[in-house]
């Protein structure tokens, strides 16, 4: 009971650590695109992408991706789209995670 218990004590910190770090990331990314800072948003992207890879998220991780091909093509219409679909994915992962992981540890 007590190595279930430290388990689910890791898995808790893990999800807290993701949700603070991709809630700054998320912002970074926004900060970025508006200055049009390709490679700063980028750095952003790539953390948030691993986060959500390690963590199974696979629709926001798709959205990663969207995100990174815009920003490839300079097209400032696309990477708004991508960022707000990104953003979107973010919140619901994130409603998830403190729904499914944090509010049963309590």
């Amino acid at each position: 009971a007590q190595e279930r218990a430290g388990r689910g004590g890791l898995v808790q910190r893990v999800v807290e650590a993701f949700l603070v770090q991709s809630m700054q990331q998320v912002a970074e990314l926004r900060e970025a695109c508006m200055a049009a800072d390709a490679e700063r948003a980028g750095f952003a992207l790539h953390g948030l992408r691993s986060g959500g890879d390690a963590l199974g998220a696979a629709g926001l991780t798709a959205r990663c991706d969207a995100l990174s091909r815009a920003l490839s093509t300079g097209d400032a219409a696309a990477i708004d789209a991508a960022l707000d679909q990104l953003e979107r994915q973010h919140g619901d992962v994130s409603a998830l995670l403190r729904s499914d992981y944090l509010a049963h540890a309590a």
